[in-house]
């Protein structure tokens, strides 16, 4: 988790012809260490505007990208189209309000989310240390927001699975889905370099010291809850999604209806992810320097030499070789699903 704080602004517009607010505002982020600021970000986005922007509100919050991250989630149903969001239908106030929560959320859990991010560093002693009320507390919020979040992975991969379908059956779902391509691309190959100029190779290889760790829960398997109970919105969510994915195959405002169900998902899956990585963390500076919590989880950090070749140097000595070893990548295909209403908002 990145660490850096910042600011999250909310930018507004009013239209200039009735001097009304036209309940479009811009969630973003300013760093810390940026030059610029939240009046420097105004400026910014006034250029080619024709309403006129201005400052709602700046809440200033640590590990500022993943505050922004979860706010952008939280409000994916009032989402227009990247940072832009459409408040017509809920105050703005909702988002000013889940950003302070989030924020001071944020500062009352930083000591531990920076403690466990120097412990990832740190070579773990081997031993296995007794959980206790507090930790094993954890692990049990864990299980339960585990379990809706793979109920909400689930629920969008098959959502995707039939607007993909939607798609191929010459529904028009353009403004649903996405298919990315990636062209193949040329890329440096160590291992040709290694065999086809081992000497070279030899003389440019340096021995690298790291530290590689792995952290994983104590298994999660055979752990079932009852959704409904747990989570009664998730639950209808499952319902309806269900009830329309025939439709959508053929029926381009039953598709709509199914992609903002995934976009409901999103409201609800982004603030489980948070809770999820908070938990994470307290569980991570509870373990310390031990390599896991008896019955919670493992997190095992050995220090690992390896090699790695200094390109730069060889660039500089050997180009015309180095340059004979650049393979061609494949290319790559996905099909993903807007996170934004688009033209519907």
């Amino acid at each position: 988790m990145i660490l850096t704080g910042g600011e999250i602004y909310f930018l507004g517009e009013t239209d200039l012809r009735t001097g009304k607010e036209t309940g479009f505002v811009k969630i973003g982020l300013v760093r810390e260490k940026d030059a610029r600021d939240t009046e420097s970000r105004l400026r910014e986005h006034q250029t080619g505007n024709p309403r006129m922007l201005h400052v709602v509100k700046v809440v200033k919050t640590p590990i500022v990208e993943r505050v922004e991250t979860t706010l952008h989630g939280k409000f994916a149903t009032s989402r227009v189209s990247g940072e832009w969001f459409n408040f017509n239908d809920i105050p703005v106030e909702t988002a000013i309000a889940e950003a302070n929560a989030l924020s001071k959320n944020a500062k009352a859990s930083l000591e531990e989310i920076s403690q466990a991010e120097i412990l990832k560093s740190k070579k773990s002693t081997g031993k296995i240390v007794s959980s206790n009320k507090e930790t094993m507390k954890l692990y049990q919020d864990y299980l339960r927001i585990n379990f809706q979040l793979k109920e909400c992975k689930e629920l969008s991969k098959r959502i995707q699975g039939v607007l993909h379908q939607a798609s191929l059956n010459k529904l028009e779902v353009d403004h649903l889905i996405e298919v990315q391509k990636r062209k193949p691309a040329q890329r440096f190959s160590e291992e040709l370099f290694a065999e086809k100029f081992p000497k070279i190779y030899s003389q440019y290889v340096e021995s690298v010291s790291e530290i590689k760790q792995r952290f994983t829960w104590s298994s999660t398997n055979d752990v079932e809850f009852d959704l409904q109970k747990l989570n009664r919105d998730l639950f209808e969510l499952v319902s309806e999604a269900s009830a329309l994915s025939k439709s959508a195959l053929t029926r381009t405002n039953a598709a709509d209806k199914l992609h903002y169900l995934y976009l409901t998902i999103l409201t609800h899956q982004s603030p489980l992810e948070w809770k999820r990585d908070l938990i994470e963390a307290k569980v991570k500076s509870a373990c310390g320097l031990a390599s896991g919590i008896e019955d919670i989880c493992k997190w095992n950090r050995v220090q690992e030499e390896r090699k790695k070749l200094n390109r730069e140097a060889v660039k500089e000595s050997h180009l015309k070789k180095y340059e004979e070893c650049f393979v061609l990548s494949k290319g790559t295909e996905a099909v993903v699903l807007r996170k934004d209403l688009g033209y519907r908002a």
